[in-house]
């Protein structure tokens, strides 16, 4: 692949003989200034047809092809014809071609070292980044996560957000819901990386200050709301109480705000099948004078009860 963002050519790890890769001083960054780790420095012949030129290159395991930077196109002389999409190099004219459409990613994460899933488990994987491209400015210092999928093997992968600018050593969950366990060898591509946003801490607050102003608006009818907010636990996280904020006042409707608030549905309408049996009628049966009081409680709040409904 060229690429004349890139200042020097690089090798993927897997596609070079760890023998011929030799110490070096250089190092390799993103657009950012963030170090990406390399391997070492190499010389390859590299083959274009029938054009032979050897490049020096670095060598690293967070890059999937050989991608040759604007040293190799000056060292080579190169010219670019963007308007007939050829390259020429030494005299000849070489066709250039765009991606297929399958592959389109630009980031993912890929096992680190081999790992084996217990049956109806979940475990953390350690995974690499690896890039179709070095990042070029403004995409260095954006966000990645994976989204919930499913490997080829059966094992799901959790939505994770990626830590940013780190290249190894990355935590990916992924979950085994098969009966037997699943082993994954290392250089596995675990899933795609996608750009998200990730909302400040400012921004969130903001957010919470919102629904709790809503609650407060609601009144007193909706006290229970905000014993249920209050009596969440410390040890929950921030943006999930924030969350649950939202759900209820989103589903306020469905709550019973007190003992007499029973609602009523129309959705189902309930009978007693007593089949051939008639019904049976019994005069009130007698009870002792002290439960006089009780009782009356009792009916007279279920009349308050069916007047709510």
């Amino acid at each position: 692949m060229l690429d004349t963002g890139s200042e020097v050519c690089l090798f993927p790890e897997e596609m070079v003989d760890e023998a011929i890769v030799r110490r070096t001083r250089r190092t390799l960054k993103a657009a950012n200034g963030t170090a990406i780790p390399i391997q070492g420095e190499v010389d390859l012949p590299v083959c274009i047809g029938e054009y032979v030129t050897t490049v020096r290159g670095l060598v690293t395991r967070h890059v999937s092809e050989p991608m040759l930077g604007i040293d190799f196109l000056v060292g080579n002389n190169a010219a670019w014809d963007f308007e007939q999409s050829v390259i020429w190099m030494a005299g000849r004219a070489f066709s250039l071609h765009s991606r297929s459409n399958k592959q389109l990613w630009c980031r993912r994460v890929v096992l680190q070292e081999s790992l084996t899933v217990p049956a109806r488990s979940e475990a953390i994987a350690s995974t690499k980044v690896q890039c179709r491209r070095i990042p070029n400015e403004g995409e260095a210092d954006e966000d990645w996560n994976t989204e919930s999928s499913s490997m080829d093997n059966g094992l799901k992968v959790s939505r994770t957000l990626i830590p940013r600018n780190v290249w190894s050593n990355v935590p990916v969950r992924v979950l085994n819901t098969r009966e037997e366990p699943i082993a994954v060898k290392s250089g596995k591509v675990i899933a795609e990386l996608h750009p998200v946003e990730v909302v400040a801490d400012d921004d969130q607050r903001d957010s919470g200050s919102t629904v709790l102003k809503q609650l407060d608006e609601e009144g007193s009818s909706n006290n229970w709301l905000r014993k249920l907010v209050d009596g969440v636990d410390d040890s929950i996280p921030e943006s999930t109480c924030l969350a649950l904020e939202s759900i209820l006042v989103k589903y306020a409707g469905v709550f019973s705000t007190d003992e007499n608030n029973l609602g009523r549905t129309s959705i189902i309408m309930h009978h007693i099948d007593t089949g051939n049996e008639r019904p049976v009628r019994q005069p009130l049966r007698r009870f002792p004078p002290a439960h006089v009081e009780v009782i009356s409680e009792h009916v007279d709040n279920m009349f308050k009860q069916e007047g709510r409904c």
